[in-house]
């Protein structure tokens, strides 16, 4: 389950777990998703011809299926820290690796990520990366969390990936682009017991930034504390609970490039 936490996240163990975890994600990610669509829908509203495509963090391919569908492109780059077995979509050249420490190719039209750069460990230097690789009339276009994230787990389990709070994320951007857009959206999933949330977010990759399990001990009071701080009756049923787990996310479309002086 979940235990330590790394201060500075690891790309290698980033990438074991997500591998590991890869064919429960494929069938289990359905908020990631639903994300990978909404995420589409409003990169759609920008147009939907792009000659070149670069995808940070396909994973298994939500989003790469979406974008083979529904946009007109020539390349389409991909990167992630792994292949995945789940990844069906043809592309131009696929960049394997911790995306901040590889040079991303130049003439950009587009690049997008849905529900990964949170796991990168210096978000500044990425969003320099993208507005020197995109083309002027480029658009950079992603999803990420928020800092309020699974708060129903904020007084149990402290660590939490990179999560930017949207003045965050302006303050890094808006130095870069003219038109920036933010949207947020609230998703809240509810479980039958506390075990099933740390089973979801294992079945998703996201307890990749634990480097031990939870003991035997440490499990009861998860549980526990969890009873005690996140139940709501369900049906006006007395002893019947809900527990809950909310993804807090931001999507944003960045576009017109500024230059420093």
């Amino acid at each position: 389950m979940l235990g330590k936490f790394k201060s500075m996240l690891d790309s290698q163990l980033i990438k074991i777990r997500f591998e590991q975890a890869q064919d429960t994600y494929h069938q289990q990610a359905y908020v990631q998703k639903q994300i990978a669509n909404s995420l589409l829908l409003k990169l759609l509203d920008n147009g939907k011809n792009f000659n070149n495509i670069l995808e940070v963090g396909c994973g298994t391919g939500f989003l790469t299926k979406l974008i083979e569908q529904q946009l007109t492109y020539n390349n389409l780059i991909l990167n992630d820290l792994y292949l995945s077995k789940h990844l069906t979509t043809p592309y131009s050249l696929f960049l394997q690796g911790d995306i901040s420490k590889i040079s991303l190719p130049k003439n950009l039209n587009l690049i997008i990520s849905s529900s990964t750069i949170q796991w990168l460990n210096n978000l500044q230097d990425f969003f320099i990366a993208c507005h020197n690789s995109l083309a002027n009339n480029g658009v950079l276009c992603f999803s990420t969390f928020l800092p309020d994230n699974f708060f129903e787990l904020n007084n149990i389990l402290k660590a939490k990936p990179n999560y930017l709070s949207i003045e965050q994320l302006n303050m890094y951007l808006s130095p870069l682009f003219k038109e920036l857009k933010f949207t947020t959206q609230t998703m809240t999933l509810g479980f039958s017991n506390p075990l099933e949330i740390l089973r979801h977010i294992k079945a998703t990759g996201v307890n990749a930034i634990y480097t031990q399990s939870l003991t035997k001990g440490q499990l009861l009071k998860f549980c526990k504390d969890i009873a005690l701080q996140n139940k709501t009756a369900v049906d006006g049923q007395e002893n019947s609970f809900e527990y809950n787990l909310s993804y807090k996310i931001v999507y944003v479309i960045a576009k017109g490039k500024l230059y420093a002086k």
